[in-house]
């Protein structure tokens, strides 16, 4: 029994035309473009065994790829920097609770300089928080809606 074999018009690679939905794309490019089941290779001989891709990707679907993975590192660096505000501007804030300065802007030397301490803490825990929650709801929706960004090892490339 002989498989037939399409050539995928985006990578110009051969392909079992049985492991593609979509007409014309092999299951690689077919994945990234329009979020298809992605075929899990295995590769004997330069090709796919299960589906019959070569290992290429057009320019296209490698710049989809590099796009998506820049949004996902400047979302990951997002909350990287709100939680490390978060983290140092939360203990200052305790901290200045203890001991602000019942006269708020008190000229003495010592307790304007901590109760501004305290105003910057407080600024920073305000910012942080709400800054730190829309942007893991932004990469949650992204992983759903391109959902090959979940997996570190399609960017070894």
């Amino acid at each position: 029994m002989t498989k037939e074999i399409n050539t995928c018009k985006e990578c110009k690679s051969e392909y079992y035309a049985a492991t593609s939905k979509k007409e014309n794309l092999c299951p690689n490019c077919a994945h990234y473009l329009y979020g298809q089941r992605q075929c899990h290779h295995t590769f004997k001989e330069g090709r796919c065994s299960k589906c019959y891709w070569n290992n290429t990707f057009s320019e296209r679907v490698t710049a989809l790829i590099k796009r998506n993975k820049k949004k996902l590192k400047s979302i990951n660096q997002s909350i990287l920097m709100a939680t490390v505000i978060l983290i140092i501007s939360t203990p200052l804030t305790i901290i200045g609770l203890v001991y602000i300065d019942t006269t708020v802007l008190s000229l003495s030397k010592h307790s304007f300089s901590r109760n501004i301490l305290f105003f910057l803490s407080v600024f920073g825990v305000l910012v942080s928080i709400p800054f730190l929650i829309k942007a893991r709801v932004y990469k949650k929706r992204l992983i759903k809606e391109i959902p090959y960004l979940r997996y570190d090892w399609y960017f070894s490339y």
